[in-house]
């Protein structure tokens, strides 16, 4: 009787292991799942994005240079033009000092504003939206 209870024992903490190492570390999966979409409206002969959007991620980048998140290969986009931040459930877009500005539904923006999910962004000839 006594073994038959040992090997019930054994069994369960065995089971709950198995879960625990099969299982995702709490936050982790929320980490690497993109927070936000960017859309391309329009772009020019040189924007494009696949399938037309890109996912965002907490920091994005976006510029002409190969190490940025969203590459533009248009000439009228800096190298590192602008980033994308999500803080506090908000959207910040901020313009790095570019030499043809960062715009926000028409307005030219400085430094870092916060933005909504429907904002159209333009960078270079590209006409972005943020989306879901």
């Amino acid at each position: 009787m006594i073994l038959l209870v040992l090997y019930l024992f054994l069994w369960q903490l065995v089971a709950v292991i198995w879960r625990d190492l099969h299982r995702p570390a709490t936050g982790e999966a929320e980490k690497a799942r993109p927070v936000g979409r960017l859309l391309l409206i329009s772009g020019g002969p040189y924007a494009h994005l696949p399938s037309g959007s890109a996912p965002l991620h907490p920091v994005t980048s976006i510029g002409r240079a190969d190490d940025n998140t969203i590459v533009l290969g248009d000439g009228f986009v800096s190298a590192h033009h602008a980033r994308l931040s999500f803080r506090d459930d908000t959207w910040w877009l901020a313009d790095l000092d570019s030499r043809n500005g960062t715009w926000v539904n028409g307005e030219r923006i400085t430094g870092e504003v916060p933005i909504r999910f429907g904002d159209v962004i333009e960078i270079g000839q590209a006409k972005l939206k943020l989306g879901k």
